[in-house]
């Protein structure tokens, strides 16, 4: 089967297992899970297809959360609720 995105048409994914058939289908290799930063820069990783399936039922994908609290200005926020001090602040 060969995946062809001149005639692809988007399917109705409302359940884990629709997801699972649809991966294996289109024969997709990888996964990109990406979220922005606080800077609106988009961090995450890249999964092979298998891993992802596989962490759904044993919910074992996460990202690091540290990830998310570099400044614009390369520094850490020292807390996810507080506002990111500098020494340009």
């Amino acid at each position: 089967m060969s995946f062809n995105l001149d005639n692809y048409q988007p399917t109705d994914i409302d359940n884990t297992e629709a997801l699972v058939q649809w991966l294996r289908e289109t024969r997709i290799d990888e996964i990109e899970c990406l979220l922005p930063d606080v800077n609106g820069m988009m961090r995450g990783k890249i999964v092979p297809c298998a891993d992802f399936i596989q962490s759904l039922d044993t919910d074992s994908l996460h990202l690091p959360e540290t990830l998310m609290h570099v400044t614009s200005w390369a520094k850490w926020c020292r807390s996810r609720h507080a506002r990111c001090r500098s020494e340009y602040s």
